[in-house]
């Protein structure tokens, strides 16, 4: 994800754009595809839809272009219909000035019968640490009939959270929610979402008024102290000058974050972390169900980037 570099005309680093400045915060411009993701025949075709998105976070009408990263595999013309040339893994990118969007992954099959899709699915998606949780994996062919002879590859997105040996069963290393993915014959599943031991709550971030945050949040209790946990793919935009601020909260208006919220820390990247809430606040005011949101504000001009909620 691109990161907001927020730029005032008076050069004012460390804050956000304020309103007294702009009417709207800006963010970086994107743009969004689909499909991201997608499996045709040598010689069939495909369309891909794009939208750009400007600095305000506001759809445009604009020309896109879209180039080619494998053009022996596949083949695309100006509007991004994308025609199989030869069987493997086509990528696809669509831009606008220098704007780049996310790559496109076209799996281009010889046959009918070669692997389409590949889907996880489980009895649960939960395990405790150091137990073992068997996932099933369904590979299916381009008219959606069971292929059982593909050579499957497993992968956990965290081994420090739950690790994935080669018959699909995952066992529970440390408390926290990772993502595990299959590939079969060279077709990748989407990833299936596990959470290991004592995860009280859980939440996915979403971005808030055109600015991006994506990842998992978790609220839970260890060794007598409330943890929160921001996933390792937590990914979110950043103010200029270290004032992007985890809060904890019950209001998503962004005036009332911060005179009514928790504020936890200040964070300058992303990834990783783990806060001990029981450090920051008293903990006999603080509990597990005393926060319903997650933020990501930038604080000081109180913008939300990103929202997490615990009970969505």
């Amino acid at each position: 994800m691109r990161k907001n570099l927020f730029i005032l005309t008076t050069l004012l680093l460390g804050s956000c754009i304020g309103t007294d400045v702009v009417d709207d915060p800006l963010v970086p411009p994107r743009i969004s595809t689909t499909p991201l993701m997608a499996s045709i025949l040598v010689d069939s075709a495909i369309q891909l839809n794009s939208t750009y998105y400007n600095q305000y976070g506001i759809e445009e009408e604009v020309v896109l272009s879209y180039i080619n990263l494998s053009s022996g595999i596949i083949s695309l013309d100006l509007n991004g219909s994308v025609t199989g040339n030869s069987i493997g893994v086509g990528r696809v990118v669509a831009t606008y000035q220098d704007v780049v969007g996310d790559t496109i992954i076209i799996n281009v099959l010889g046959s009918p019968d070669d692997v389409a899709n590949v889907v996880i699915s489980a009895p649960s998606n939960t395990v405790d640490v150091g137990a073992t949780l068997t996932l099933d994996l369904m590979a299916t062919n381009f008219m959606g009939e069971s292929v059982t002879d593909a050579m499957v590859s497993w992968q956990s997105k965290d081994t420090q959270i739950a690790t994935v040996n080669a018959m699909g069963i995952v066992t529970g290393v440390g408390n926290g929610v990772t993502e595990i993915v299959a590939t079969a014959d060279g077709i990748q599943s989407e990833a299936f979402e596990i959470i290991v031991g004592n995860v009280g709550k859980i939440a996915t971030f979403s971005g808030n008024r055109g600015y991006g945050a994506s990842g998992m949040a978790t609220l839970n209790i260890e060794n007598d102290s409330l943890k929160l946990n921001l996933s390792s793919d937590f990914d979110t935009d950043f103010a200029g000058g270290g004032s992007t601020v985890v809060y904890l909260s019950n209001t998503i208006n962004d005036r009332d974050v911060v005179p009514t919220g928790l504020r936890v820390m200040k964070i300058t990247e992303d990834g990783a972390y783990t806060f001990n809430i029981t450090e920051i606040a008293d903990p006999d005011m603080v509990g597990l169900d005393d926060y319903r949101y997650v933020i990501i504000l930038c604080e000081p001009f109180e913008i939300i980037f990103g929202i997490a909620d615990f009970e969505s």
